[in-house]
């Protein structure tokens, strides 16, 4: 009998030595997978905050996405994590009492095939947009002309530290009470010296690129950065520790540093690494 449904398994005759490596990488197989959608899993639950920000975001573009987006990615991770956990323990379970078990879970997986490879795709798809590729959409005319409105965008802050010139999206709802997601450049770090001589703005001595900042704008970092440190002199401000100056690129209109000061690193929801539409516009950042 177990002669032939190892035949039927693999079309072929099985010796004893292949047999143990079938089992080998059968188990081997089931709980790698079993690891990964576990950290998936834990590392969800960790991050309810970015899965929030995340649904935020969608929820401008699809209110459907929002709804059964996330509720399809949950229900793809948990079921995956007790049907390989059910695997686990059925060829753990049978293994101890001597009793083959190959043809029984190639035969389950193989009716399952189609389910679990389906919900392994959503939720490794969904658990990479959340945690790792963040799409954005531009609102408002704050960083034109480099980004318009309904601009997509792709940011990122996997192993991201942030560097002068980078644009970032970022919470904004510690400087603005609006709840809602800022879009700006980084004019300057941690350490950064920021001067304001004769209505030109520089940065450790340099011309800032992008200029139209005035006195009233520079005076709104300068009380940012005092309220952090109080002994920061009024004309040559250094960015503190853990603390970024932001800008809009249209700068005339913009809400940004120049209005509530430096922002906190921690505030960073990623660096913009692609635009993506429209497509006669797609750059690199």
């Amino acid at each position: 009998m177990k002669s032939e449904y190892i035949i039927e398994l693999d079309n072929k005759n099985l010796t004893k030595e292949n047999l143990i490596e079938v089992k080998r990488k059968f188990l081997t197989g089931n709980v790698l997978m079993l690891v990964v959608v576990f950290v998936i899993l834990l590392v969800t639950l960790v991050g309810i905050p970015r899965i929030e920000i995340f649904a935020k975001i969608f929820s401008s573009i699809s209110h459907v996405f929002q709804i059964v987006g996330l509720t399809v990615y949950l229900i793809a991770t948990v079921f995956l994590l007790f049907y390989y956990s059910g695997i686990v323990l059925y060829i753990i379970v049978k293994a101890k009492k001597n009793e083959e078990w190959v043809y029984s879970v190639y035969t389950f997986k193989k009716k399952t095939d189609i389910i679990a490879f389906t919900s392994r795709c959503l939720s490794i798809f969904l658990f990479i947009l959340i945690f790792f590729l963040n799409p954005c959409t531009v609102e408002g005319d704050s960083m034109n002309n480099t980004f318009e409105t309904g601009d997509k965008v792709i940011c990122t802050d996997v192993f991201y530290y942030p560097k002068k010139d980078d644009v970032i999206v970022f919470n904004s709802y510690n400087y603005s009470r609006e709840d809602s997601l800022y879009i700006k450049r980084v004019i300057a770090t941690e350490g950064d010296v920021l001067s304001y001589v004769d209505g030109v703005l520089y940065v450790n001595g340099e011309k800032e690129k992008i200029q139209r900042v005035d006195q009233a704008n520079f005076n709104g970092i300068v009380n940012g950065i005092k309220r952090i440190d109080n002994s920061a002199p009024d004309n040559f401000v250094t960015v503190p520790k853990g603390r970024l100056v932001v800008l809009g690129d249209n700068r005339e209109i913009s809400r940004d540093s120049g209005e509530f000061g430096p922002i906190s690193k921690d505030d960073i929801y990623g660096k913009v690494i692609l635009r993506v539409f429209p497509f006669n516009a797609i750059m690199w950042f």
